[in-house]
């Protein structure tokens, strides 16, 4: 046997060592999306809270930190040294994308488009973040892996759930048709770190523009046209913040950003789905507005908002959802139930129901006497807009009493200190 054919040890075979992190952490992270929230409701946002594209935009959104920053920390430096190391060795969705290409038949694949997007994308963003609105963070790999495995409930699956984890199907088939289409000209985590990683090179070599293997003549993640994007940005988004009306129906999860900033720095990535136990926060379809969709909401289909739960408050990774002690949570209003008198029993046919009142867990159901009858009312400033009267009442299909979500989620008082 000549010493070129001596076999290397498997070590030493770069490719077959590469393929097989690529495999690993393909492997690790399904174990942790599927997992890991079973375990504790906080492993939920792991996955998303170590992408340091979600870190940085929703830090400069908030204005400030926690501790979430720090796992997105390492992936930042990494970024700053290497590049798109993190994309090309461990991440998740481009491993689903590369898997997708590979499974294409041996003819030559169609080339890519020459628009990179990318780039883009991420300067859309972070100057959205700077205006607070940080747009596309849906975008985001990570935030789409973890709503794959999020959108699959037991017992809840539906075409809403399917519509919220096909995200990860959709880079699967451009994968498949275009390979590398995602990675290389799409993907705004990717664009960022090329940026970090071009401007590392040049803080470390005091040169000029690197050229960027990754993202064609495109790319160079933020450089001049990422900084025109960046002011575009601020301008557009801006001017949509001063101008938009979040919409006031739907209900939000408590500890809700206000308003348009909620949906911004929402990254859809479904943990907030997966730790309700009661199974009522769903996909957004469009009742919100187009900016709301897929944006987590509230429905009170037989359970309600109980007033001795957070979960939710304790695992969104972007500060969608800020994190409440369970006092804070009692006592934050999420909406306002508001009584339909024309659909009431009590109120047009005379009958004796307060089952709202019944159920009401904060005492906010006020009785009015017509005609020898009790009739419901709300006390508004007692109201947590829980929607425990609207999932008990008894009329059908439109029930007789409804929340209504608040744009900026205020205190409730309790009846006591009302009183």
């Amino acid at each position: 046997m000549s010493p070129d054919s001596t076999p290397r040890p498997w070590r030493e075979q770069p490719e077959r060592f590469r393929i097989a992190v690529r495999l690993g952490a393909l492997l690790l992270a399904a174990v942790v999306a599927c997992l890991g929230p079973l375990v504790r409701a906080e492993c939920g946002r792991i996955i998303p809270a170590l992408s340091p594209f979600l870190s940085v935009c929703s830090a400069i959104a908030r204005r400030g930190t926690d501790f979430l920053f720090l796992l997105g920390l390492p992936l930042l430096v990494l970024a700053f040294f290497r590049g798109r190391w993190f994309c090309r060795r461990l991440c998740p969705t481009g491993t689903v994308a590369w898997l997708a290409g590979r499974l294409r038949p041996g003819r030559r694949a169609p080339a890519l488009p020459r628009a990179c997007l990318g780039p883009w994308l991420a300067a859309l963003a972070l100057g959205g973040a700077i205006a607070g609105l940080p747009w596309f963070l849906w975008l985001d790999p990570l935030a789409m892996w973890n709503g794959f495995f999020s959108a699959f409930r037991p017992g809840r699956i539906g075409w809403a759930e399917t519509l919220f984890g096909l995200g990860l199907a959709l880079v699967a088939v451009s994968g498949f048709v275009f390979p590398h289409l995602w990675c290389e000209r799409l993907c705004p985590l990717g664009a960022f770190q090329n940026g970090l990683g071009s401007l590392g090179a040049r803080v470390r070599r005091r040169l000029g523009p690197i050229p960027d293997r990754d993202c064609g003549p495109a790319g160079g993640g933020l450089r001049r046209r990422g900084f025109l994007g960046i002011g575009v940005a601020l301008g557009a988004l801006a001017a949509l913040g001063g101008r938009g009306r979040a919409s006031a129906a739907p209900v939000r999860p408590p500890g809700a950003a206000p308003g348009n900033s909620f949906l911004g720095l929402c990254s859809r990535c479904g943990a907030c789905f997966r730790a309700c136990p009661h199974g009522i926060i769903e996909p957004d379809l469009g009742e919100g507005g187009f900016a709301a969709l897929l944006a987590p909401r509230l429905r009170f289909d037989g359970r309600y908002c109980s007033e001795w739960c957070r979960e939710c408050t304790r695992v969104c990774p972007t500060g969608a959802i800020r994190g409440l002690s369970l006092e804070a949570k009692r006592r934050t209003a999420l909406g306002l139930a508001v009584v339909n008198r024309d659909a009431c029993l009590a109120w047009t046919e005379g009958q004796y129901c307060m089952i709202c009142d019944e159920y009401c867990p904060y005492d906010a159901i006020v009785a009015v006497t017509v005609n020898g009858i009790n009739c419901p009312t709300v006390d508004e400033k007692v109201c947590a807009g829980c929607g425990a009267c609207e999932s008990q009442c008894p009329v059908s299909p439109e029930k007789a009493i409804r929340v209504r979500g608040h744009a900026v989620q205020k205190a409730a008082l309790p009846r006591e200190a009302e009183d």
